[in-house]
């Protein structure tokens, strides 16, 4: 029935069912209250009861008696539950929802549809109340009236069975006797039934539920579980935990029938008790057993007997949660002599001053004392309690052969061994350099630093240089007559011990052959542009071309490391090739740094790419190359006035340190005009220090003032000259 259909009842039922005089006029009847008839109504107009005060009974159907007059009735409004919707649970009496509402009481209620059956609404105070029977699911329309009008609500009702709830068993623990029946009591909970009944993790095995929630079972497992009890029915559960133990029985006695039992050191020890006492048992023994025997787990005594020892009695408990039990042994083991024992090792070869390992005998036999015949080698014992030999030698000793003997109260056995001490191999030994640089025709000592055993003797492969040989003490000596390419030597230190090799790299430089190779029937060279000087500051610097009435070197050379370097005071006589003879330098230049048929990296952005043919024309292959990857080429052309950064310049530094060649040109006074403190900030003085060609912002004439043929002035290099006022400072010239 709709909402509009009710009302429409509604208020056909209240036109016929209200009086029509009375105030309040609910079900009242015909007949005046009292049992006399009051004048006044039958003729409510006469002058006496117009002079009357208002009477209930004087207020009409749609009036209400208030204050002692009659005023309008209100209609009732705004009805409200407290709830839209709710649940109910089947069976279960609900709590009585009473109505609110603003206005004047209502006087009919009515509820569509009908509600759930066991649901009651008060057709006077419109109270809902009652026990819903069924399941289900609906809305109702309430609808609360008076003359006046009437007021409704919506209400949702749900009605489902009772979700269990408030689980919980008398014991939150149930112990259990192994292999015996155990029984948890139901537990109390509320909700609809039946209720189905699980366990996580799982009940032992043997347990299980009954439709109580009762737990029976028994187990034989011994174990302490939490489970957790979870009971459902079709709308919910609740859970609670559980903790079942199952708990040995109580140990029974039991007997040792072996004992009293004797055994020999080394023997097998099996002493087995009987009966078993029972479950989960703990095994203690007062008083401790002897060194290699012990009890295990199933209350067996087991072992070897490692020492002598007369009849002892050992009292053994047995004992789990649920009490103890007690057995009694007798043992007694008796000595026998040593069989055999051996050595790792048979044939020791130790080294003087070096401390030995210790070495430790093997045997099964018992042994009470350890010797050993002739007495060892000075600084070597034997620990006569354990057969351990050990210590540091402390001179040379031949092989010798040596008897170890082991014994005991019941007799002996021996071993024979052999020792012989050398003196250690040599080790400790160091080089002052990984990189050790000569010059022809000069005095060198190079001593090494031997914190080591004695060397006997000093050899190098391949050979050292003409004119150097070593000294006893490893010392380098000699004066070396003739250049040396960088050679890696393989440096050995000997003595009867054995032999210590290191690897060290040689070179004997000769900057003035250098030169001369350099600029050998070249004469002067027509050099376009202004050049600056090229100062052959480094220790193995030279120079090469000069230029100007001060004969300023303009093309100087350097030994960097185990690289070669070029140094060009214009860019633009790296590849000069208009002139034969500045042609004919420029390719021995490459040579000379980089080496026969190199691979030569033309420095990008340089300017330098039409070298190559040239350069390939001599047998040498070319490719653009940067700093920041040397790794495919022999050599680097390249501009001192460069755009390198800092790693840049790290990486040709490396990079030349370790072999690579390198040729660079330009000129600095130019540069100069804009910048300052040419020595360090130019881009080509930044890895001076590291080259030994520094670029001068002083610059010579170019054309024929190049000369090549101006002789060899072992003072025209920095070090050269300091080198000869050091020497006359000390009246060596």
């Amino acid at each position: 029935m709709s909402r509009h259909a009710s009302m429409a009842i509604l208020v056909t039922f209240m036109l016929f069912s209200v009086p029509i005089s009375g105030c309040l006029g609910f079900m009242e009847s015909d007949s005046a209250p009292s049992g006399q008839d009051d004048p006044c109504d039958t003729a409510p107009d006469s002058e006496d009861c117009l002079k009357l005060e208002p009477r209930p009974q004087d207020c009409s159907v749609i009036e209400i008696f208030d204050g002692g007059i009659c005023r309008d009735l209100n209609a009732p409004d705004e009805l409200d539950y407290g709830i839209t919707s709710t649940k109910f649970y089947v069976g279960i009496e609900i709590d009585p929802y009473t109505p609110s509402f603003i206005g004047d009481g209502p006087d009919v209620w009515l509820v569509s549809p009908n509600l759930p059956e066991g649901l009651i609404l008060d057709s006077e105070t419109g109270v809902l109340s009652g026990i819903p029977f069924e399941p289900g699911a609906s809305t109702h329309t309430i609808v609360a009236s008076n003359p006046a009008g009437s007021s409704s609500i919506d209400i949702f009702l749900e009605i489902t069975i009772e979700p269990p709830s408030d689980l919980q068993y008398d014991l939150s623990e149930l112990v259990c006797i192994s292999g015996q029946q155990c029984h948890l009591p139901p537990p109390d909970v509320t909700g609809a039934q039946p209720m189905q009944w699980t366990s996580q993790p799982p009940l032992p095995e043997g347990f299980s539920f009954d439709d109580s929630g009762s737990i029976t079972g028994s187990s034989t497992i011994q174990a302490s579980t939490n489970h957790v009890i979870r009971a459902s029915n079709e709308a919910g559960n609740s859970s609670t935990t559980v903790m079942i133990t199952i708990v040995p029985t109580t140990p029974v006695d039991f007997a040792y029938p072996d004992s009293p039992i004797e055994y020999a050191v080394g023997d097998l020890i099996e002493i087995v008790p009987h009966p078993n006492p029972g479950e989960g048992i703990e095994w203690s023994v007062t008083p401790m057993l002897p060194e290699g025997i012990h009890i295990d787990s199933e209350g067996v005594v087991r072992g070897n007997a490692n020492t002598t020892f007369d009849w002892s009695q050992y009292k053994i408990t047995a004992s789990n949660s649920q009490g103890s039990s007690q057995g009694i042994i007798l043992i007694r083991v008796t000595d026998v002599a040593p069989t055999s024992i051996g050595y790792p090792e048979s044939n020791l070869i130790l080294r003087v001053g070096v401390p030995m390992e210790g070495m430790s005998p093997t045997t099964l036999s018992v042994v009470d004392h350890w010797s050993i015949e002739p007495n060892p080698p000075p600084g070597i014992s034997i620990n006569s309690l354990t057969g351990e030999i050990s210590g540091t030698p402390a001179s040379v000793s031949g092989s010798r052969e040596y008897t170890v003997t082991a014994s005991n109260s019941g007799g002996s056995t021996s071993a024979t061994i052999y020792i012989e001490v050398k003196i250690p191999p040599p080790s400790g030994i160091q080089w002052p350099s990984f990189e050790i640089p000569l010059r022809v025709n000069t005095q060198v000592s190079i001593t090494p630093s031997n914190a080591g055993p004695t060397v006997e003797s000093w050899e190098s492969d391949p050979p050292l240089p003409d004119g150097l040989q070593f000294l006893p003490n490893g010392t380098i000596e000699g004066t070396p007559i003739e250049r040396h390419p960088w050679t890696f030597h393989s440096l050995w230190a000997n003595n009867s011990g054995g032999s210590l090799q290191q690897r060290v790299w040689l070179s004997v430089i000769d900057t003035q052959q250098d030169q001369s190779d350099l600029s050998y029937g070249i004469g002067s060279v027509d050099y376009p542009g202004y050049a600056s000087s090229i100062l052959p500051v480094g220790p193995y610097s030279f120079p090469i071309a000069v230029a100007g009435p001060d004969d300023f070197p303009v093309i100087s050379g350097s030994h960097v490391g185990r690289g070669k370097m070029i140094g060009y005071g214009h860019e633009s006589w790296v590849d000069l090739t208009s002139n034969e003879n500045a042609l004919d330098f420029a390719l021995r230049a490459v040579e000379w740094a980089c080496g026969e048929n190199a691979e030569v990296g033309l420095a990008t952005g340089a300017g330098f790419d039409t070298f190559s043919d040239e350069l390939e024309a001599e047998g040498h292959s070319t490719s653009s190359a940067h700093p920041d990857d040397l790794s495919e080429v022999d050599c680097l052309i390249a501009e001192f006035w460069n755009g390198y950064d800092s790693g840049d310049n790290a990486a040709i530094v490396q990079f030349v340190s370790e072999g690579g060649g390198l040729i660079m040109g330009g000129h600095s006074w130019y540069w100069s005009y804009s910048n300052d403190d040419v020595a360090h900030e130019y881009p080509g003085n930044r890895i001076a220090t590291h080259t030994g060609l520094l670029v001068s912002s002083i610059h010579g004439q170019g054309g024929e003032n190049v000369r090549f043929d101006w002789g060899n002035d072992p003072l025209m290099t920095p070090w050269n000259a300091a080198q000869s006022i050091f020497e006359h400072s000390h009246g060596a010239i």
